[in-house]
């Protein structure tokens, strides 16, 4: 920049180029398409960003919903420990008596009552077709297993004896 400056000063100004008019629209019509890109993606960007903020807050949201619930079964079972008593029976004691029975098995009872809380393992299988099929067979096969063994020795005794040595 500084050699051409001081050609124009050594030679005059007759020497310097005059800007092309076509020149300077191209140039101005790609800066403007380098603007509009960065604009869009500036846009993009933003979008982006205040989608992963929503997103976030979601799963923060998931998480600390979670956690609750954790904490709630977490001191809903350990209220249970706290307050489990066991009482052994006597072999001596009367077997009418209301406190002479066996303790009842609490792990079970606090495993059917959470069942029942939470419905947890409530589905109920059918039979599917095939498998009433199949069971059909099956029974169809014993059955008739068993009466073949059942009613060949009779048949085998009471056939004739001729007819025994032929077979």
């Amino acid at each position: 920049m500084l050699e051409r400056q001081e050609a124009i000063d050594q030679h005059g100004d007759n020497d310097a180029e005059e800007p092309d008019p076509v020149q300077l629209e191209k140039d101005a019509a790609a800066a403007s398409a380098v603007a509009a890109i960065a604009a869009g993606a500036f846009c993009r960007n933003q979008e982006l960003q205040k989608e992963l903020r929503q997103r976030l807050l979601k799963w923060s949201q998931a998480t600390r919903a979670s956690a609750e619930q954790q904490e709630a079964l977490q001191t809903t079972f350990e209220a249970g420990k706290r307050t489990r008593r066991v009482t052994s029976v006597s072999f001596f004691s009367d077997p009418k008596g209301r406190k002479s029975v066996p303790p009842k098995n609490l792990d079970g009872l606090r495993r059917h009552l959470f069942a029942e809380r939470y419905k947890v393992g409530v589905t109920t299988k059918s039979w599917q077709a095939h498998e009433e099929e199949a069971l059909k067979q099956v029974f169809r096969a014993q059955v008739l297993e068993e009466a073949f063994r059942h009613h060949y020795p009779e048949r085998v005794s009471s056939a004739p004896v001729a007819q025994r040595a032929r077979n």
